[in-house]
């Protein structure tokens, strides 16, 4: 019998598995790969010019227009740390390209440089690429994250 704990240690599991039973469940029920967990990607603790590689959530998206008459992408982002805004100039047809994917996809890997503007930080976005796989949206978290075997849904589990 193991006793293990599940839930950030509250909620205690019991699993009585002979190896062989512990082999076939995994076989049955491999454990997934899990993605390198990053934390978050906070704006604030960036310095102007860094180049930045992050996934986000598109909040917002609009055309706008320059002082010069050019149009451009005005876009806020958001991550478990808070919004971001960002903007993607019109650099050989970056609007008309990109404007149908961002209203059609709501989460983005974006590459960019960090800007500063009058005292505010945001992104000058040199590539948005749709997330069109959400699998890779699967939360993880750094706790308790590894135990002996995987126990599926289906396993002969108890508590006390």
């Amino acid at each position: 019998m193991t006793g293990r704990k599940y839930f950030y240690d509250f909620i205690p599991i019991h699993v009585e598995a002979t190896e062989e039973e512990k082999e076939q469940i995994l076989s049955q029920y491999p454990v997934p790969e899990m993605p390198e967990l990053e934390l978050f990607f906070n704006l604030d603790n960036e310095t102007k010019g860094n180049n930045v590689s992050v996934r986000l959530l598109l909040n917002e998206v609009n055309v706008q227009t320059t002082k010069t008459n050019k149009q451009f992408l005005k876009m806020t982002f958001s991550n478990n740390a808070g919004m971001i805004n960002a903007k993607m100039w019109d650099n050989q047809g970056a609007v008309e390209k990109n404007k149908p994917i961002l209203d059609a996809y709501s989460v983005f890997d974006v590459e960019g440089v960090v800007d500063e503007f009058r005292g505010f930080k945001s992104l000058t976005i040199n590539k948005i690429t749709p997330l069109a796989n959400k699998s890779k949206l699967i939360k993880i978290t750094p706790k308790n994250k590894s135990i002996d075997f995987p126990l599926p849904a289906t396993a002969n589990c108890g508590t006390m």
